[in-house]
């Protein structure tokens, strides 16, 4: 991610101000004709009702913008974070699982912080000493750092309570299956076709006919049409002109002496290696664009490139070693965005328009302001979420401007379309994909039978795999939860398996890819001294993960039945 640091951190603050501002300004306009917007009332969004903070919000944006995220990204986080711990401290209150001070107090003195017990300050004859723990947990100037760790143990309790509920709907039995599944050990032989290869032979009469009978298979689910105005956001003349004045004032400043390390960390906008003073590491020929390529390698040990141009930017490199077949260098990278006043003046243009918009319609006002309207059936464009945007939305409503990197857009809700079964010309190569797999399926599963009732008769299952044109493998040793690199994501293939028993052959076996048939040489499961060895150490793992897998999926959960509102639109 490329981020310019000090217009980033600017940029939301400034912005918020201009929008402010415009407002302001409006609002005097049609004081008394409106009440006022959620936005102006310091609310940014609402989760079943519940607000979320506009100071809040653009808080955690520029928190996040100082990790290197771009504005987007920065924005979209920030509200998708704060969405989620609304949902989580209503879910906290209501099941009354936010610790007590008399609980946060006694986790305190008999749970020292990991920090703490880790050092060996506290430790008498190699063990820790919970008398110096207590020591410095009675005297009042630890106390910053014991509010802290209370902040963390208000923070992690509530979670890892839940957390632990969750877990104890998962059943023991699932977590045996899953042991055993990665403790079997099975060998086999199987025989193998690509889908793919299978030979189909087909008319245009064949298309239309499967597309008459199976028209229920290409129905298309209700959707909703949004149209959309984007104002493009690319670099100004002026805008180049200050990144080449930037670059120069940096080719000065090495020239006075400044070292190339200082300059990369105070100026260079890759978040890659800034924090590390520009340091990139030695490069072979072919492994940088043709321009760096040509430049880094074209440098003398200790020189410096002149300003380098490119998509990004501008680039400068220093060479800091040669050896046979690379080169070792540092890079300052200076990336070319929009200025802010570049964003600003398209910003001012999207707000006219989203003001017009609202008072004579979004058509008309684009072909008054000669812009061109796309629409769209989907539910994401360009990173932005329009799903809530659309869930309740009355015809015509008119989204509020919403900044990416390259635009910026204003959406207008159109309505819903109904289900629908396209005509076969819109979508005959749907038609086309779908009618060759079956036949594809319907061929293979007829051969893989072959090869059983070949082998159920007595022939080798070697021999009735080759007779039907299929390839003969066999795996050795392998666990359903490791298999060999050939049986990588083939779940029909594993789940076949894992039904069987010494001795069985299975049935056609058909994957996406793959079609098999497969027979069970040998099966060894763990036995029990094994199973007492290993069962505990498994145990913890298991829990482990799933602690995060099961918190996870009951958050998405939440969020996907919550009411979101999201007045950013």
């Amino acid at each position: 991610m490329r981020l310019r640091k000090k217009i980033g951190l600017f940029l939301w603050f400034a912005v918020g101000i201009f929008v402010a501002f415009i407002f302001f300004e409006w609002g005097m306009q049609f004081a008394g004709a409106r009440a006022p917007t959620e936005l102006e009332e310091g609310v940014i969004g609402e989760v079943d009702g519940l607000p979320i903070s506009t100071v809040v919000y653009n808080n955690l944006v520029r928190s996040y913008l100082q990790f290197g995220f771009t504005e987007d990204e920065a924005a979209d986080s920030a509200f998708n974070a704060l969405v989620r711990e609304t949902i989580l401290n209503r879910f906290y209150e209501k099941a009354g699982l936010f610790p007590s001070d008399e609980e946060i107090i006694n986790v305190i003195r008999t749970n020292p912080p990991p920090e703490i017990l880790a050092d060996t300050m506290f430790f008498t004859d190699g063990e820790f000493d919970f008398m110096k723990y207590r020591e410095i947990l009675q005297n009042p100037q630890n106390i910053r750092f014991f509010i802290q760790y209370e902040m963390q143990l208000r923070d992690a309790l509530p979670r890892q309570r839940l957390s632990t509920y969750l877990l104890s709907t998962v059943h023991p039995a699932y977590m045996i299956n899953e042991y055993l599944k990665g403790n079997t050990v099975f060998t086999a032989e199987y025989g193998k076709i690509r889908m793919e290869d299978i030979r189909v032979e087909w008319t245009e009469q064949d298309l239309q006919a499967y597309y008459e009978r199976e028209k229920a298979l290409f129905r298309t689910p209700p959707s909703h049409l949004v149209q959309f105005i984007k104002f493009p956001l690319s670099p100004s003349i002026e805008d180049i002109r200050l990144l080449e004045e930037k670059a120069g004032d940096i080719m000065s400043q090495l020239k006075s002496g400044v070292s190339f390390d200082t300059l990369a960390l105070r100026f260079s906008d890759d978040i890659e290696t800034r924090g590390n003073f520009g340091y990139v590491g030695f490069v072979k020929r072919g492994e940088l664009t043709e321009e760096l390529d040509e430049a880094a390698f074209s440098l003398r040990e200790g020189e410096v490139s002149e300003p380098i141009k490119s998509e990004e930017g501008l680039y400068i490199l220093k060479c800091i070693s040669i050896t046979r077949d690379s080169v070792e260098i540092s890079k300052i990278l200076l990336s070319l965005i929009p200025s802010f006043e570049t964003r600003s003046e398209v910003m001012e243009k999207a707000l006219l328009f989203y003001e017009l918009a609202k008072e004579e319609g979004f058509e008309k006002t684009a072909e008054g302001m000669n812009l061109e309207i796309d629409s769209t059936k989907e539910n994401r464009i360009d990173g932005i979420d329009l799903s809530r945007f659309i869930r309740d939305a009355e015809m015509g409503k008119i989204s509020r401007p919403i900044s990416r990197r390259d635009g910026i857009y204003v959406f207008s809700y159109e309505g819903e379309i109904p289900e629908q079964i396209p005509p076969f010309s819109d979508i005959r190569e749907e038609v086309k994909e779908r009618y060759l797999f079956i036949r594809r399926e319907e061929i293979a599963r007829e051969r893989l039978q072959n090869v059983k009732n070949r082998v159920d008769k007595g022939e080798t299952f070697a021999d009735a795999v080759e007779r039907y044109g299929l390839s003969y493998n066999e795996v050795r040793e392998f666990a359903i939860k490791a298999p060999p690199e050939n049986l990588l994501g083939q779940p029909a293939f594993h789940g076949a398996l894992w039904a069987m028993r010494e001795g069985d052959i299975s049935g056609p076996v058909i994957g996406r890819e793959f079609g098999h048939i497969i027979k069970c040489l040998r099966r060894e499961e763990p036995d029990t001294e094994q199973m007492e060895e290993e069962f505990r150490d498994f145990q913890v793992e298991f829990w482990r993960e799933a602690r995060e897998r099961v918190f996870d999926e009951w958050l998405k959960s939440q969020i996907a039945n919550a009411e979101i509102k999201d007045f950013r639109f």
